[in-house]
C-alpha cells in the first residue's frame, strides 16, 4: 500500500518506541507540543529494548523508534538512522556513605553492588563490556526499571550506579550522590531516531518528536518547588506521560 506523500497533513496514528532509559526524558510538553502542530493526529508511545524496537520497526509495527547505540555501531540494512543525541555515562555512589575515595580503576568494582537496570538496557550491556565481564557476572544488587528510583537506592547506600550526566543533573537526587572518578573510563552511546525508508506524512511528526527529545537531551535543567523543570522548545513539564500502560517519569 503506497503512503500518503510527505507534505500531506499527518493523520491516523503516529507509532513511536523508545528505550526505557529514553522514557526517563520524556514529557508532557513533548507530546503536547506534537499535538499543537497536529491536532488530528492521534500518537501511540511503546517502550521496550532497543533491539525488539528495531525489529519492530522492520516489522512495520512502528513508524519511528528512538534507541541507544554505541558509537560505531553497526548499520542495520535497510533502517535509516538519524543520530539526535550523544549521551555521557557516569558511576555514582551514595554522597552521604561513600564506598570508595579518589579515583579508581573499573575493574575493582566488578564485585561491588550495582543498581541497575534489567538485562537488556544498552547501559549495562555497555558496562559489562568496558569491565570484560560476561553477561550475568557483574554483581547487581537490585535491577529495576527507573533512573530516579535508581537514584534513590544509590543515594541510601545500595550500591553503585550508571546514569547519563545530563538526567543525573536533573535529577532531585543529584545532591545525595556523587560522580566516581574512573580511570581510563569514558562511556559515550549516541541516541539515534531508526525508521525504514519512506514515512510518508508521518515524516514531520517523526521529526519533530525527535527535535523535541533531541532539546530534552541537551537542555538545561533546574529545580524548583521540588519539581525538576526542563527549559526549551516546548519542554515545560515533568508530568508522567502514559505509554501502553506504562508510566514514564
Amino acid at each position: 500500500m503506497a503512503l500518503p506523500n510527505e507534505d500531506a497533513p499527518p493523520s491516523g496514528t503516529l507509532r513511536l518506541g523508545i528505550t526505557p532509559a529514553i522514557g526517563d526524558t520524556l514529557s508532557s510538553g513533548m507530546v503536547c507540543r506534537i499535538k499543537e502542530e497536529f491536532p488530528v493526529l492521534d500518537i501511540r508511545l511503546r517502550t521496550d529494548w532497543g533491539s525488539s524496537l528495531t525489529q519492530q520497526v522492520l516489522d512495520g509495527e512502528l513508524d519511528a523508534a528512538f534507541v541507544i547505540r554505541p558509537q560505531g555501531d553497526e548499520v542495520i540494512a535497510p533502517l535509516d538512522y538519524r543520530q539526535i543525541a550523544t549521551l555521557e555515562l557516569v558511576v555514582v555512589e551514595s554522597r552521604m556513605a561513600p564506598r570508595r575515595d579518589g579515583p579508581v580503576s573499573l575493574s575493582s568494582l566488578v564485585r561491588k553492588d550495582w543498581i541497575l537496570n534489567p538485562v537488556g538496557c544498552g547501559y549495562r550491556s555497555g558496562l559489562e563490556a568496558a569491565m570484560g565481564v560476561g553477561k550475568g557476572r557483574l554483581r547487581v544488587a537490585v535491577d529495576v526499571y527507573g533512573t530516579e528510583i535508581q537514584l534513590r537506592m544509590i543515594a541510601s547506600g545500595m550500591g553503585f550506579g550508571l546514569v547519563p550526566r545530563s538526567i543525573l543533573n536533573a535529577s532531585l537526587s543529584q545532591s545525595d550522590v556523587k560522580v566516581v572518578e574512573i580511570e581510563n573510563f569514558s562511556m559515550k552511546l549516541d541516541v539515534h531516531m531508526n525508521s525504514r525508508g519512506h514515512l510518508g506524512n508521518m515524516k514531520r511528526p517523526s521529526n519533530l518528536f525527535a527535535d523535541e527529545l533531541a532539546a530534552s537531551l541537551s537542555a538545561p535543567f533546574a529545580v524548583t518547588d521540588g519539581q525538576a523543570q526542563v527549559s526549551g522548545p516546548g519542554l515545560s513539564s515533568r508530568t508522567p506521560v502514559v505509554a501502553d500502560g506504562r508510566s514514564l517519569p
